[in-house]
């Protein structure tokens, strides 16, 4: 259960995050990439800080891990992913469904943070669970 109150509130938070970026009066594609990279870091933040105030219950140690090469790999492929999904969803956006690029910031904040969060959980990424 704590893992999954983790993941909730890391996207709550994630999807804020984006909101707050579409709101930005900078280039779409900078609002997309910084949207998707800021909700993931935040929301694994956030999933540790969750794990911290309440972990598991058979865990013995409470700390967390911030790997530094992890960290650096994750932001990367991210931030890639988010711009990848800016033009995909541009280009899908001019075939037939135009509400998708306006929603592409939210939509790439929402994947971001989901990312962020399981990749705590998964112990993978970011910040990562000691005391598994």
């Amino acid at each position: 259960m704590n893992y999954s109150l983790g993941i909730v509130i890391g996207t709550i938070v994630g999807v804020l995050t984006g909101a707050v970026f579409a709101r930005l009066p900078i280039a779409p594609m900078l609002q997309s990439v910084a949207a998707g990279t800021l909700g993931s870091v935040l929301s694994a933040v956030t999933s540790a800080v969750v794990w911290l105030v309440s972990p598991p219950s058979p865990t013995g140690i409470k700390a967390v891990s911030v790997g530094g090469a992890e960290s650096v790999i994750m932001v990367a492929v991210v931030g890639a992913g988010a711009a990848a999904l800016h033009l995909a969803l541009g280009q899908v956006a001019e075939r037939g469904w135009p509400s998708l690029a306006t929603h592409r910031v939210i939509i790439a904040s929402i994947l971001g943070s989901l990312w962020g969060s399981l990749s705590f959980v998964a112990g993978r990424g970011l910040v990562m669970p000691l005391g598994k």
